[in-house]
Parts: structure tokens; C-alpha cells; sequence
């Protein structure tokens, strides 16, 4: 599991996500996204990355997205 460093609310529907996960960020090409899972029950969610640098990715998720991602809320950093 990789942890969440930073967690922003950008907008009331809009939250930005910022996640340790080394071997993805160094791996990582424009257009590619990630599949998550909030809990062993879940759907898998793919999320685009937004961002990253060496040692993270940046995920920017709209609630407006499916309500599976209402899993997510659960979520801090």
C-alpha cells in the first residue's frame, strides 16, 4: 500500500491527492493512469495522473466522477 502525503481540497468537488509510490513515478509515461482500490471490498477506480516527480504521483479526482469514488472520503493524508 502506498501512503498519501497530501491531501487539498481544490474546489468543492475537487480534491488533489499527492502519494508516495517511488516505482510508479519513475515508471510512469504521459497518459497513464493508476488503478486504485480504497478498500479490499471496492471497485478498482483508474485515476489519470496528473503529476509526479521521483518519489510521487499526483492525483486530482472530481466527485463528479462516478459514486464509487465516494469510497475515497475515507481517505486522509
Amino acid at each position: 500500500m502506498h501512503e498519501i502525503l497530501q491531501k487539498d481540497l481544490l474546489a468543492p468537488r475537487v480534491t488533489r491527492y499527492v502519494v508516495r509510490a517511488p516505482e510508479v513515478a519513475r515508471a510512469r509515461r504521459a497518459g497513464q493512469f493508476v488503478i486504485i482500490r480504497p478498500r479490499d471490498t471496492s471497485e478498482r477506480i483508474p485515476l489519470t495522473i496528473a503529476d509526479g516527480d521521483a518519489d510521487t504521483i499526483t492525483l486530482v479526482v472530481s466527485r463528479s466522477q462516478p459514486a464509487r469514488l465516494s469510497d475515497l472520503s475515507w481517505v486522509s493524508a
